[in-house]
């Protein structure tokens, strides 16, 4: 078959053309070497890079594949100078790219592995195949004058210098396996070529009119060759046996923990990573979910794997946190894209549908409410039955009346009387120059010099009136004088309360000194802590200890700038 396709005979000129090119490019010159080290380089950078087109930029400017047809075509021809210079070219070729990428990687680059070097750590037999065929189409375009522009495209199949520079990077991060996986590969890629070309000179008569090139003959020849051949075949075989075992364990994993979290809304499976020891299987999935799963989930869904395969398992979940937002709020749409391109899916489970239309009413009726922000929506069971939780951010939580109000919309929403409506409110506290500031009580008016003039006295006459009361202690003086008379909210803890008509006094003392109408109120906290001398606000109680510890980091962190000194 392989005659048939191609010319028995080469013409003689194209013949001396042929081996004068392959000489040429086996000889171990300078500028041999000088190519090898820059495709090397070039390599290396691309594999480290995680680039495929620097990698193929080093492919494309190797000089190490001519050396390879220079040993075949020497074996053919029984021609032990070009042997000689073939090997010499090719050993040290190879030597000086394993020890450059070993060099390249000392470099300190904080080097992490990447796709690209990962991919030439565990050859295969479709890697071998390819290294075949490209050995076919590289010899065969040596000896065919019409095909042979293809070379380049051959030198990209065959990629012998990638590999060779990964396995000097894994040697210079301690990778050895992975050093010896990359050898590997490249010795693949080696054999390969350097038997298909053999048959391709054979069959082309590229060997010399004296010789007794028969098969019996190529055979002896190239014994050690294919016996190395076929073993790596067959390591080869297994590897790529191992490779679509594990293919199968994770699309099988990776659809199982999908169905798995399709009940919960929002989550979606981005990559399953397995590594299969013979009494334990580790995964590793990347997931994204709106909220953090609940570690007795994966413990539960670690133990239903453990059972399914009946191998220990250990179950790890990388919790990327992302959420979906649509015009009607977030959304569990969005998927991977499919083959159609397409990345939204109409067909959302019951729950998942629930949920979507509770959160929008959510945003509907509490959208008013300054800083609101949901921060997430849960559809449960429990005591209390069928329940929304929803969890929210605002600057005061929402009254009972309007959860009642947002509960009965979501009722008739989701066409469920039953279902029930939890509010977990993260209140944001305000502070300001004045201390802690009540939203309700916030001062939105921009003040004018003489308004800040007038709450300085304000405020110095209440702190006199109020330290007239021995056991009353306090926190923040809230104002409101968007009108006339201003609102002024005193808010004070302790252990006694103040009556009505010592407020009255509290407040004609203060309109005395200030010479402003205005109307006061008092916020008593039933707050203080007791000692043996008496009561004290918390406030007071703290400040020696806080001063205490501020004292301390002073002092520890003086004495560390004088060590490093």
């Amino acid at each position: 078959m392989l005659r048939k396709l191609m010319p028995q005979r080469v013409a003689k000129e194209r013949k001396a053309f042929v081996i004068k090119e392959i000489s040429q490019g086996s000889t171990p010159e300078p500028r041999f070497y000088f190519m090898v080290v820059i495709s090397t380089l070039i390599a290396a950078n691309g594999l480290v890079a995680n680039s495929p087109a620097v990698i193929i930029g080093a492919m494309l400017v190797a000089p190490l594949m001519t050396p390879i047809f220079g040993i075949s075509l020497a074996m053919v021809r029984s021609d032990s100078y070009l042997l000689t210079r073939s090997l010499r070219a090719e050993i040290v070729g190879v030597s000086l790219s394993i020890l450059l990428g070993a060099l390249f990687g000392l470099i300190p680059l904080a080097i992490d592995p990447t796709p690209e070097m990962l991919a030439r750590i565990h050859p295969n037999l479709l890697d071998l195949c390819v290294a075949v065929l490209a050995g076919l189409a590289g010899s065969y375009a040596m000896v065919d004058e019409r095909i042979s522009p293809s070379l380049p495209g051959v030198a990209i199949a065959t990629a012998i210098v990638p590999p060779l520079a990964n396995a000097g990077l894994c040697l210079a991060l301690g990778a050895y396996a992975g050093a010896i996986g990359s050898f590997l590969l490249f010795l693949a890629n080696f054999l390969s070529i350097l038997l298909a070309s053999s048959v391709v000179f054979f069959v082309t008569s590229m060997h010399t009119r004296f010789e007794a090139a028969s098969p019996k003959m190529m055979l002896k020849k190239f014994g050690v060759a294919i016996f190395s051949f076929a073993l790596i075949t067959v390591l080869f075989t297994f590897s790529l046996i191992e490779l679509v075992q594990e293919r199968y364990l994770r699309q099988t994993i990776d659809h199982i923990l999908t169905k798995k979290f399709s009940k919960i809304p929002g989550v979606v499976v981005d990559k399953v990573l397995i590594q299969h020891e013979p009494e334990l299987l580790k995964i590793l999935a990347a997931v994204q979910t709106s909220a953090v799963l609940n570690p007795n989930k994966v413990r539960h869904y670690e133990r239903e794997l453990s059972e399914l395969f009946n191998l220990d398992t250990r179950l790890i979940i990388r919790n990327s946190l992302t959420k979906d937002i649509a015009a009607t709020g977030s959304t569990s749409q969005t998927t991977a894209p499919d083959l159609d391109g397409d990345f939204i899916d109409e067909n959302l489970s019951s729950e998942e549908l629930k949920v979507m239309l509770a959160e929008q009413v959510i945003w509907e009726e509490f959208s008013h409410l300054p800083g609101f922000q949901v921060q997430s929506v849960d559809y449960r069971e429990g005591p209390v039955g069928k329940f929304f939780l929803a969890s929210i951010q605002c600057l005061y939580p929402p009254r009972a009346a309007e959860v009642r109000r947002l509960e009965s919309d979501i009722q008739e929403r989701i066409g469920d009387p039953n279902v029930h409506v939890i509010i977990s409110s993260e209140v944001s506290l305000l502070t300001g120059s004045r201390g802690k500031m009540l939203y309700e009580w916030s001062q939105a008016k921009e003040l004018t010099e003489a308004s800040e003039e007038a709450l300085e006295q304000i405020d110095r006459a209440i702190r006199e009136q109020i330290e007239r009361h021995k056991d009353l202690f306090l926190v923040n003086i809230h104002y409101r004088i968007k009108d006339e008379p201003w609102r002024i909210l005193i808010e004070v803890v302790g252990p006694q309360i103040l009556l009505p008509e010592q407020l009255k006094e509290i407040k004609k003392a203060v309109i005395a000194k200030t010479g402003r109408e205005l109307d006061v109120q008092v916020w008593f906290r039933s707050e203080a802590v007791v000692t043996e001398e008496g009561y004290q606000a918390y406030e007071d109680f703290i400040k020696e200890p806080l001063m205490e510890n501020q004292k301390m980091l002073l002092d520890g962190s003086s004495r560390r700038n004088e060590r490093e000194n």
